[in-house]
């Protein structure tokens, strides 16, 4: 697996037009594009974004897995975390390269941060950042996924839909994971991407994501 950006993190949200604007006013943002499915939000469509899907239960998503998102802080770096009535809580990295306001990282609950990351390291094609029992960080490129030693309680609807990881093709990664005995989830040819999903570690679902040449949202 070789996976060369964090692309995006979907969430399960209530109101995905609301959190939108939200995001719109509070972060050097804008929707990327908006469908009948989803809501994409970012600085732009080459660097870390937010896809935002309607909850399928319509309960109103709760922390689970994830504790955080980060996003790249260019102009500050001293921003207070954004805590949203979503259930969204977004951290800030300052950074001297890099687009302001991208996503850069995330940080997920885990029952063992070593073997976790571990994982993400030996099969996912993530980088290993620090590896302590209470708390691991792995990397793709500049983005990072910090695993934290606590219990996700169980919830009716998670936030975390899914991770995004950018590749050169989705194809490759298919055969793969099938030939590594890895559970393919689901496999979906958009208009502007072809997709492969894979069960990640404790349960996360991982998707590897190719931009066609079509490509040219803005």
């Amino acid at each position: 697996m070789n996976p060369t950006l964090l692309d995006h993190v979907a969430l399960w949200v209530d109101d995905r037009d609301a959190l939108a604007d939200l995001l719109c006013d509070e972060l050097d943002v804008h929707v990327i594009d908006h469908t009948e499915r989803y809501t994409l939000v970012g600085p732009n469509a080459k660097a870390g974004k937010l896809t935002l899907f309607d909850s399928p239960s319509g309960a109103c998503p709760e922390a689970h897995r994830l504790v955080s998102v980060t996003l790249a802080e260019t102009e500050r770096s001293d921003r207070e975390p954004l805590v949203t009535d979503h259930g969204l809580t977004i951290t800030f990295r300052p950074t001297t390269h890099g687009t302001q306001h991208a996503l850069v990282g995330l940080t997920l609950r885990s029952s063992d941060p070593l073997a976790a990351a571990g994982e993400y390291v030996g099969r996912f094609g993530f980088d290993e950042v620090t590896a302590h029992p209470n708390v691991a960080t792995v990397a793709c490129a500049d983005a990072t996924v910090t695993l934290v030693r606590e219990d996700a309680v169980p919830v009716e609807q998670p936030i975390l839909n899914h991770l995004g990881l950018l590749v050169d093709s989705a194809r490759d990664h298919l055969s793969e994971a099938r030939d590594a005995g890895m559970h393919v989830l689901d496999i979906v040819d958009a208009p502007n991407t072809h997709a492969v999903f894979i069960e990640g570690p404790e349960g996360v679902s991982v998707e590897y994501v190719e931009h066609k040449p079509a490509f040219a949202l803005a």
